[in-house]
């Protein structure tokens, strides 16, 4: 398990190294009941892989993202181009969105 300095000094290195792996998941709303919030639903879950050669087409980043809670409803279909083509608003930060907030 890695220390929060380590997690931190990983987040703010560019470019991030072959083979490094990314995850992440993506939730539209948070709920307010009785004055405390918590998590809306999933709408997906996210990941990433860091091949130049396999992946050169897309940045070098591999793609695949799944519905919701689903293990099997599998959301890329183009190969990752239609990630790609949301990530390249990143392209100075290695085509990732994720970054250490203070």
């Amino acid at each position: 398990m890695r220390t929060v300095a380590e997690t931190q000094a990983r987040l703010h290195s560019r470019p991030f190294p072959h083979g490094e792996f990314r995850r992440g998941q993506l939730r539209l709303e948070s709920l307010t009941k009785n004055n405390a919030s918590t998590e809306g639903n999933r709408v997906l879950i996210g990941v990433m892989v860091k091949d130049r050669e396999r992946f050169a087409d897309t940045g070098g980043w591999g793609f695949e993202a799944w519905a919701g809670d689903s293990r099997d409803e599998r959301l890329v279909k183009d190969g990752g181009a239609s990630c790609y083509g949301c990530h390249t608003e990143k392209r100075e930060r290695d085509f990732v969105f994720t970054e250490w907030r203070d």
